[in-house]
């Protein structure tokens, strides 16, 4: 993507606080989702992730998921249930285990081990499904799928009283 292409773009900016450590595999997770990684950028330091994320990309990746939806009911549910046995199943069993562990005592080798864990879980739950496509307009595409939905309950209705 040159210069050019950057400055016409009509981006969405999404911001977290967290340093380069904490951050770098979550951060990777979004990236690896992106089948284009000319319409997403990363920006890190020692505070904070930025990331920017070209509007009508992500608003074309929730039409899509909003076109399977109409195709197929419960696309989206799915994903998401998916997504929740992938992730927060795995989590609860990953706290469980520094819950039962004094992390007073615990060797550096074992303190190690669990936040790789919990790092590796960061990178899926941010790769498994990238939700927040939807942040961007969801009320336009609720909208339009009211829209269409009344259109073809009412319309015909009317059209038949005339």
């Amino acid at each position: 993507m040159n210069f050019q292409d950057i400055e016409k773009c009509s981006w969405y900016r999404q911001e977290t606080e967290g340093t380069p450590y904490f951050i770098y595999l979550p951060c990777l997770g979004c990236l690896t989702w992106f089948k284009s990684k000319s319409k997403v950028f990363w920006f890190c330091n020692q505070y904070s992730a930025k990331n920017y994320l070209e509007k009508e990309y992500l608003r074309g990746l929730a039409i899509k998921y909003f076109e399977l939806e109409k195709k197929r009911k419960n696309t989206i549910k799915e994903l998401f249930l998916d997504w929740d046995r992938a992730i927060r199943v795995k989590d609860e069993g990953i706290f469980k285990e520094v819950d039962s562990i004094d992390l007073n005592k615990i060797s550096d080798k074992k303190l190690l081990s669990l936040n790789k864990k919990l790092a590796y879980q960061t990178f899926l739950m941010w790769k498994k499904f990238f939700m927040d496509i939807f942040d961007v307009d969801a009320e336009g595409l609720i909208e339009t799928g009211l829209l269409l939905f009344l259109r073809m309950l009412i319309l015909p209705v009317w059209i038949q009283r005339i």
